[in-house]
Formats: C-alpha cells, sequence, structure tokens
C-alpha cells in the first residue's frame, strides 16, 4: 500500500456515527495505512455502509451504488437494529454487491480498517471481482 491513496465514500446513519468518526484517530491509524475520505462515488475504492437504513436511505443507496464505478468494493459496517432495516438492504438488491461485513453495534473501527487493508491487498492481487 505505500504510496497508493484508497479513497472511501461514507453512507450510512445511526449509532455507529462514532465509530465512522473515529475512523482517522490515533488509536485507528487508518490516514496511516493510505485511507482517505472522499465526497465522491465515483473517485472511491470502497463504499463503506454503516449504522440502520431504513427503505428511504435503501433507495438513495440503491441509486449511488447504480451510479458507482464498476468494481468498487463495499463494506457493511454496523448491526442493523432498526425495523425492517435487512429488509431495506435486500430490497435494494445490495446483498450480492457487499464484499466485506464488520459486525458489532457499533462496530469497531480498528477492525474496519483490518478489512480494509485486507480488501485493498487482495484486490492489488487480482482476487475481486
Amino acid at each position: 500500500m505505500k504510496g497508493r491513496v484508497h479513497l472511501y465514500f461514507l453512507f450510512g446513519s445511526g449509532c455507529c456515527l462514532p465509530s465512522v468518526l473515529s475512523l482517522s484517530s490515533d488509536e485507528c491509524g487508518i490516514d496511516s495505512l493510505g485511507f482517505r475520505e472522499t465526497k465522491s462515488v465515483n473517485a472511491a475504492d470502497f463504499i463503506i455502509i454503516y449504522g440502520c437504513i431504513n427503505a428511504e436511505s435503501a433507495k438513495r443507496l440503491g441509486e449511488l451504488v447504480k451510479s458507482a464505478p464498476e468494481g468498487i468494493q463495499m463494506i457493511r459496517a454496523g448491526k442493523c437494529i432498526a425495523p425492517g432495516c435487512s429488509d431495506s438492504i435486500e430490497g435494494a438488491l445490495l446483498a450480492e454487491r457487499i464484499n466485506a461485513f464488520v459486525g458489532g453495534c457499533p462496530f469497531d473501527p480498528a477492525a474496519l480498517a483490518v478489512e480494509m487493508k485486507h480488501l485493498s491487498e487482495t484486490a492489488a492481487k487480482g482476487k475481486i471481482k
């Protein structure tokens, strides 16, 4: 990962927000691993979906994913606790697009950083679709 900056786009809400905010903390060290947030899904290497996704946000997420570049990796972080949350994700046909899942409520930002590093290394070897 030396020299290469990997960009991630965030989408979500709910109780996982503190975990998301701590991604760039010294404890997590995601910046030192070469990851930076972007506000453009077209520039991103990853979409990180976190927290509770309801029917309305699942629709927005579905549109976002359709407009995303081919091969963008998606990581689901956190645990759906809102009624219908899992149904919303399935309804948006996202389940097959998820490359990795980091569980927990809230999720551990260091675990997400490890998963992002693993996926970026695997993609560099050409092993991710």
